[in-house]
């Protein structure tokens, strides 16, 4: 499959809501600023994952929450495609919770909350 593009144009480049299917099982759908990904937007991966959040010149950049498909979520925080600032790392398996502050995608100091039963709520926009 080719690369593709479906939505707003603005002397010739990608400007606007749309969407960018780089495989069969990876896009991104979104805004664009001058063909990149800027504001807005949520990205599917080929392996399952996704990312909705804040964009900049093509990197998570802002808030966002990153789904693992293993059940694992990060919300907070990015910076270059990094984590980076205040967040939250939740872990599926193991019911654990760790709140806080990221450097250079490392947890540097955080708050360790281990759910047992209780159950993790995310703030995303649509049910995954």
């Amino acid at each position: 499959m080719q690369r593709y593009y479906i939505g707003q144009w603005k002397n010739d480049q990608m400007n606007g809501y749309g969407t960018l299917y780089l495989n069969e099982n990876e896009y991104y759908e979104g805004e664009f600023v001058d063909n990149k990904r800027s504001g807005w937007g949520r990205m599917y991966y080929e392996n399952g994952n996704m990312y909705e959040g804040e964009w900049f010149n093509n990197k998570r950049h802002g808030l966002g929450l990153f789904f693992i498909i293993n059940g694992n979520h990060y919300e907070g925080n990015w910076f270059e495609d990094k984590k980076h600032g205040y967040g939250q790392y939740y872990f599926e398996k193991e019911k654990y919770l760790f709140k806080g502050l990221w450097l250079n995608d490392m947890c540097k100091s955080s708050e360790f909350t281990q759910l047992l039963n209780r159950e993790h709520k995310t703030s995303a926009s649509q049910k995954i």
